[in-house]
């Protein structure tokens, strides 16, 4: 494609007046992301835009897979708890955290950006599989289980086309 001006992994962006440490999540204007370098305020960097990150979170919180996660911006964490809008939606929780712990694993905020081919989407419904047979610990060896899960299947997929 001839306007793809890059994948979008990684935006340049100017570190903040209390500079960036290498695997912290930072909020730059709208834009949150995970920085891949230690770097002094005014330095030119890169901050990561994809990805799945062990971040630091609310340790009095308890995620479940696949809960709303935000970012604490006066904080510096990861919060489940939106603060009526004023903490910025990143992703989704990647793997169930404990109350109390002190990392969850979320991914970076692309997450939101619109399924716009089929190919995102199917992908999505392939880690939906995925995530829906660790849950339930359950085998696809007989008809019963498949139709199951085709179903569910129709069901999201109806919802994500």
């Amino acid at each position: 494609m001839q306007n793809q001006l890059s994948k979008g992994d990684a935006i340049d962006v100017v570190a903040p007046s209390d500079g960036v440490v290498s695997g912290q999540g930072y909020l730059i204007a709208s834009m949150f992301g995970v920085s891949p370098v230690t770097a002094a305020a005014g330095t030119s960097i890169s901050l990561w835009l994809v990805g799945v990150y062990s971040l630091k979170k609310n340790s009095a919180e308890a995620w479940t897979v696949g809960q709303l996660i935000y970012w604490d911006n006066t904080a510096k964490q990861c919060t489940a708890n939106s603060n009526s809008g004023a903490n910025a939606k990143i992703g989704t929780a990647m793997q169930a955290a404990a109350n109390p712990s002190q990392t969850g694993l979320t991914p970076a905020p692309c997450r939101f950006r619109p399924l716009r081919s089929k190919e995102a989407r199917c992908r999505i419904l392939q880690l939906l599989v995925i995530l829906w047979y660790k849950d339930t610990d359950q085998h696809l060896r007989d008809v019963n289980n498949f139709d199951t899960l085709l179903a569910m299947l129709v069901r999201m997929g109806d919802a994500l086309f």
